[in-house]
């Protein structure tokens, strides 16, 4: 299955930045977007030490954070196996939501206090041929 999400921003204007987890990614992704690393989720803590198992490329489009998971190529989309996908909504002030959805549709996330989050974090049910939870951090 391939790995397309979307989450839906009410704020007139999101600027998505590389961070979070895991090693740096430079340049951009195929569609224009920023990159950040995908990790397994046991690594999360390590920091810039963890192993990238892949990309997420972000990229704003209108009132859209599309997302698209990339193997480790930085060009090639990967599959995520069947399972809860969790959203992991981070504001600036008080307490995070946690959003979940289907990994076989794209998610679509409208969500008036959106404009006010910090950072979102995805937690996949898997990553390729690993059946083991992995994340990736954007900071917004």
């Amino acid at each position: 299955m391939f790995a397309k999400l979307a989450l839906l921003f009410f704020a007139s204007s999101v600027f998505a930045h590389q961070s979070g987890h895991g090693p740096a990614i430079n340049g951009v992704g195929p569609n224009g977007g920023k990159l950040a690393s995908v990790i397994l989720a046991s690594q999360a803590e390590v920091g810039a030490s963890a192993k990238a198992a892949g990309s997420a490329e972000f990229k704003v489009k209108g009132t859209s954070l599309l997302v698209t998971l990339l193997k480790t190529d930085n060009k090639t989309v990967a599959k995520i196996p069947t399972g809860k996908i969790k959203w992991i909504l981070l504001p600036r002030e008080g307490k995070p939501k946690v959003v979940e959805a289907s990994s076989e549709a794209d998610l679509v996330l409208s969500d008036k206090e959106l404009s006010t989050m910090n950072a979102v974090e995805l937690i996949l049910p898997g990553f390729e041929s690993s059946s083991e939870k992995h994340v990736v951090y954007l900071k917004l």
